[in-house]
């Protein structure tokens, strides 16, 4: 084995002085990119909120309330469907009950268990695929009263 000479440290090429441009791009890149992301983040946050209005109003407005008297029959025929479901059910029996926009209407506007629902909702028709519903929802500490 030829024999090299082992090089000195001290005679090593030192390191060339750095820039501070790349941990300046850096920080740039960075501040840039969170810049972006909270840009978006309001723009899309404005543009959720305008979507909001599109189908909704300021100021709760009380849904229509279904009068059982103006709809006597129906509402007779309401009763005499859930009394039957009821009967069936308790029986253990299997049962169905289909209920249209109008029987719920009346079974909002009639039935003390429902109470808290009148004014907040009207259904304006049902089927599988759109069901329409006017709701009205108050604030918890509102003071306008519904009855």
């Amino acid at each position: 084995m030829p024999n090299r000479p082992v090089p000195n440290s001290d005679h090593a090429p030192k390191d060339a002085p750095r820039s501070p441009f790349a941990g300046c791009l850096i920080l740039i890149v960075m501040a840039l990119v969170i810049l972006v992301l909270i840009s978006s983040a309001g723009y899309f946050l404005k543009k959720q909120t305008n979507a909001y209005k599109t189908f909704t109003e300021e100021i709760a407005n009380s849904a229509p309330i279904a009068d059982p008297k103006a709809h006597e029959t129906e509402f007779n025929s309401l009763v005499n469907r859930l009394r039957h479901f009821d009967h069936e059910v308790s029986n253990d029996r299997a049962a169905q009950l289909s209920l249209s926009a109008q029987d719920l209407n009346l079974a909002i506007a009639h039935f003390e268990i429902l109470k808290s629902y009148r004014g907040q909702f009207h259904f304006e028709k049902m089927s599988p695929s759109s069901p329409a519903i006017t709701a009205s929802i108050l604030p918890p500490n509102s003071s306008t009263s519904l009855d």
